[in-house]
């Protein structure tokens, strides 16, 4: 075998040199040519780090600062009803004439409406009417018939006048007893976004945020920061799981201040089957729809799932139905498919107090005191095993045991151990609702 000397590659002849000889020479001639002294090196260095600064900066101030989801225009479109007469309320003045209320931080957007975060506070505008204007002018008498019948199809036969009084009550936002068209359509078009509508209807709960003012179809309530109520085992990284098991159990509460939230879920159940005459269901029951005010007491942040009776009977009452699963309007709203009628129930399978209980069972079971663990374990698994064949007695007696067990282990303590702190509102305005006079100004 014939061996040649060494030769530089341009030496070589063409003949001589295999294919992978040539791409070598050539690999070797691009290093030669692309030699980088050091100081050059720190120079392209220095001008991509700069870049990469300056384009997170440009990100964040857009994220935090920039106009997101057009709230500019929402804030146009909606001075220029309230200047025009059409809508009012406690939060107009703010938003239109003194701006101190700016729409800026976008919460969130969906096809129906916009949320934006304001201090404390949440504010929701509806990107579209909720219902058409009211005719101009109308008489106080038509407008309290309207609102009659709208409670009367949506709750049924209300027996309780001073739910109509609070409703209309609640139209008379500058409070000197009067109401005007602005006022009457104001209402009219708040009382059809449902979330409003079940926070009107419960403003007296305190599972339930309260609201902060109103402007047009616009309305703002108090923000929940700590949502959702916990975070399970599913929901936690799969690394994080191996090595702690318990990962998700560390930023709790303590457990006292865990059972005072228990006792509220529990109350919830009670006030949406005993509000009115007519029952509530909440159709969404899971962990992450609840939320915890900074005085330890638990809050519904997903209103959109609670809905009457009468609601849940016009959405699916009268469906055609031929299996169960065809009748589901949610975990909480999952009812039976009646066999003769092809018709689905109005009466969901599983009353909202056993779903509740499935949230008690990951919440403040794990680590409960143990001269009472053995019994609440006991009337836990009895409570979340409640169907709506049980009588209704058992759907009160079981919670009630619960509650007795939870309250005797924090009845004890300081007046002020949960620390509760003054509620900051939106707008300065807590006065009572006046009762509205027979007199409307067009």
């Amino acid at each position: 075998m014939k061996i040649y000397p060494k030769m530089p590659c341009s030496t070589v002849s063409p003949w001589k040199q295999s294919k992978v000889n040539r791409q070598l020479c050539r690999f070797l001639k691009k290093i030669n040519k692309c030699k980088v002294n050091r100081d050059d090196l720190f120079v392209y260095l220095f001008i991509l780090i700069t870049i990469v600064v300056i384009v997170f900066i440009i990100i964040l101030v857009w994220t935090l600062g920039g106009d997101r989801c057009n709230g500019q225009r929402t804030k146009q479109a909606l001075c220029k009803e309230y200047n025009n007469g059409v809508i009012t309320g406690d939060l107009c003045y703010s938003i239109c004439i003194e701006k101190s209320i700016p729409l800026h931080y976008c919460e969130s957007e969906t096809h129906s409406d916009i949320t934006y975060r304001h201090q404390e506070s949440l504010i929701k505008i509806q990107k579209n009417p909720a219902a058409e204007p009211l005719p101009y002018p109308i008489s106080l008498e038509t407008f309290q018939d309207k609102v009659f019948h709208f409670l009367q199809y949506n709750l049924g036969e209300i027996d309780s006048p001073q739910l109509l009084d609070r409703v209309l009550g609640f139209t008379d936002f500058n409070a000197n007893g009067e109401m005007n068209y602005a006022e009457c359509n104001t209402l009219w078009q708040l009382l059809h976004t449902r979330e409003f509508f079940i926070l009107l209807i419960f403003q007296n709960e305190a599972s339930f945020p309260k609201i902060n003012g109103t402007c047009g179809s616009a309305y703002a309530y108090d923000y929940i920061p700590s949502s959702p109520l916990y975070q399970k085992k599913s929901d936690v990284n799969p690394v994080m799981q191996y090595f702690f098991p318990n990962y998700n159990q560390w930023m709790l509460p303590t457990w006292e201040k865990r059972a005072q939230i228990a006792i509220g879920l529990l109350e919830l159940s009670s006030i949406l089957t005993e509000s009115f005459s007519t029952k509530f269901y909440m159709c969404d029951i899971k962990h992450t729809n609840f939320g915890v005010s900074k005085d330890f007491e638990a809050k519904v942040v997903n209103l959109e799932s609670v809905m009457s009776e009468q609601q849940l009977l016009h959405s699916g009452g009268k469906k055609r139905c031929y299996f169960d699963s065809e009748c589901s309007y949610g975990i909480g709203c999952s009812m039976s498919c009646d066999v003769n009628s092809r018709t689905c129930s109005n009466v969901p399978r599983r009353p909202a107090v056993s779903f509740i209980c499935d949230i008690l069972k990951d919440y403040v079971l794990f680590d409960s005191p143990e001269n009472c663990k053995f019994l609440f374990e006991s009337l836990i698994s009895q409570c979340q095993s409640l169907t709506s064949l049980n009588h209704t007695i058992s759907h009160n007696v079981i919670p009630n045991k619960i509650k007795d067990i939870l309250w005797n282990q924090v009845k004890n303590k300081p007046v002020d151990w949960l620390k509760p702190r003054k509620k900051r509102s939106l707008v300065q305005k807590n006065v009572p609702l006046k009762k509205v006079n027979k007199k409307l100004r067009v």
